[in-house]
């Protein structure tokens, strides 16, 4: 049985939308004078902003339910699973 705590995963949820957000805001000037796609870009459609939430959520019920299943209790379990998904998606 998947037993998460769900205040956690919205917790987590707006904590990456609004660390983005901050990223974007913050870099985004530098971002355009490194590449032609983000100098091109103009601002994205009220959807595309509304979504984001929803697809942060998405993932971390995801990651959430995976934790789960693995029976992750610890921090350091936590940081061997993202760094076996990082050298995953790297190779």
């Amino acid at each position: 049985m998947i037993d998460v705590n769900y205040v956690a995963i919205v917790v987590a949820a707006v904590a990456a939308f609004v660390a983005s957000s901050v990223y974007y805001i913050l870099l985004g000037r530098q971002l355009a004078t490194l590449s032609r796609a983000y100098a091109d870009a103009s601002r994205p459609p009220a959807w595309k902003v509304a979504q984001e939430p929803v697809r942060n959520l998405v993932i971390a019920s995801v990651v959430a339910g995976l934790a789960s299943l693995l029976e992750i209790e610890e921090w350091t379990a936590a940081l061997r699973l993202a760094a076996a998904a990082v050298e995953r998606v790297a190779r």
